[in-house]
């Protein structure tokens, strides 16, 4: 019951936010507010709402981070956003509505499946080969990144990013794709791994470099969401603790719609719009909107079927750019704004209705096989590697998504992640299994914590 109370209180803050706020606001940007049908948008809640009543809410497995955060930053914004700032959907709505929550819903079957029968073998290397290779890949990334971009000292300010990013996007194109995948796997992998280990092994040193690593990427990229990144990563490991996973999905609901509200009153109190374009803007509303934009042009306009990616040699592609810039040209009248959807957007710009449970399929495969290779490891570890890749999931194309914002690399990390990642890490941290915790009196001894004895590690 607190998780559908909390759904649909949720619901109501990005429904009167957008009314309210982001619509008369961010108009210029194309948040236009239509006034809906009751009867559809009625019908669209609750779609919207009836996962809130099935999915699992303990945190057993550790793509159930990526399933949360779907139906929260994905399902239910492009529940209530299209209606509202697409004109003329009308019923089509309710269509798009029902299509994306049988889809989430045909997603969740995977937790159904005992993980014994999908047995995928771990090879799990030995600590120092481990550290000897993830300290190359640390070190080769690194100096790719500052021979690329140079050393940066001081961060933009929030308000200041856009000229960042511009000059970065240049740099990625004259250097080549690769800084681009570099810069990506930097900051949503290696980075966070290490912040995750630091925290809960309590070795400061991997902490403080990680965090480090994410404000210098934050200075060369200008991306708001990679400076909040250290917190995030924070938060969501005390949220996968042994004490609190039990009430996971309750918890970031509740935590989505607070965060929603602490920008909207911050921004009443000191004035302006920053926080409620940077974390209910951006972060809640966008996915809606552009599962709205998405599903109205391909509606009517020639389907992509892949042809920009990996099936470009076998049909012909209709278009002169990806599905992003498409929807950039004709939405929002800018041909250099490539306008990223999540994966349902995505499977139906490619295939249609049946692109969304085509889509699905895969990703279902893909999030079983990585609860399958963290099986014995430690949960708090391979969930919080997890949390940064999921945001992207929910405004990001599937297959971009794996390559190039990390799924695919955190796959191939908890399947090489030595022994001593197991389970033992949560019993040797304290009763609580809370990464901030002391150690116990069962404890490692800093001998064997990398970072306390990294020469005898």
């Amino acid at each position: 019951m607190a998780v559908i109370v909390a759904v649909v209180f949720y619901s109501g803050i990005l429904f009167w936010t957008y009314r309210l706020k982001i619509a008369p606001d961010f108009t210029y940007l194309r948040y236009s507010y239509s006034p809906p049908s009751v009867y559809y948008y009625a019908a669209s809640l609750v779609l919207a709402w009836i996962p809130a009543f099935v999915i699992p809410i303990k945190l057993q497995r550790p793509s159930l981070v990526v399933y949360w955060f779907l139906y929260v930053l994905c399902v239910i914004p492009s529940a209530l956003i299209p209606l509202i700032s697409v004109p003329g959907l009308g019923f089509r709505s309710v269509l798009l509505t029902g299509s994306v929550v049988l889809s989430f819903l045909l997603l969740g079957l995977i937790y159904f499946i005992d993980l014994s029968v999908v047995p995928i073998p771990r090879v799990p290397f030995p600590p120092n080969l481990f550290w000897l290779l993830f300290g190359l890949v640390f070190a080769g990334f690194n100096i790719a990144l500052v021979l690329t971009f140079g050393i940066h000292v001081r961060p933009p300010p929030l308000s200041d990013v856009y000229g960042v990013r511009l000059q970065a996007r240049e740099i990625v194109a004259e250097h080549g794709g690769y800084i681009g995948y570099i810069l990506e796997w930097q900051q949503k992998v290696v980075n966070p791994f290490l912040i995750a280990y630091g925290l809960i092994r309590k070795a400061p040193l991997f902490l403080v470099i990680g965090v480090l690593g994410q404000l210098y990427l934050f200075s060369v990229e200008g991306a708001k969401g990679v400076y909040f990144s250290s917190a995030f990563l924070a938060i969501l490991l005390v949220l996968c603790s042994q004490k609190r996973r039990k009430y996971f999905g309750r918890n970031v609901v509740q935590g989505a719609a607070l965060l929603a509200l602490l920008a909207i009153v911050g921004d009443v109190l000191f004035g302006g719009r920053l926080l409620t374009s940077l974390f209910v803007r951006r972060l809640m509303v966008t996915p809606g909107l552009l599962t709205g934009f998405y599903f109205d042009f391909f509606s009517h306009n020639p389907l992509a079927h892949l042809g920009h990616s990996i099936l470009k040699p076998f049909v012909n592609y209709p278009y002169t750019s990806s599905p992003g810039f498409v929807i950039g040209t004709n939405y929002f009248a800018n041909p250099l704004d490539s306008a990223n959807a999540n994966i349902w957007a995505d499977g139906f710009a490619n295939f249609g209705y049946a692109g969304m449970f085509v889509f699905t399929a895969i990703a279902g495969v893909f999030l079983l096989a990585f609860d399958s290779l963290s099986r014995g490891l430690d949960l708090r570890l391979t969930a919080v590697l997890l949390g940064l890749p999921a945001i992207a999931l929910s405004n990001t194309a599937l297959f971009t998504t794996f390559l190039t914002h990390g799924l695919l690399f955190d796959l191939l990390l908890v399947a090489i992640l030595p022994k001593s990642f197991s389970k033992d890490m949560e019993t040797s941290l304290g009763t609580t299994g809370d990464g901030l915790s002391s150690l116990s009196a069962k404890g490692v001894s800093a001998a064997r914590i990398p970072g306390r004895g990294l020469g005898r590690q």
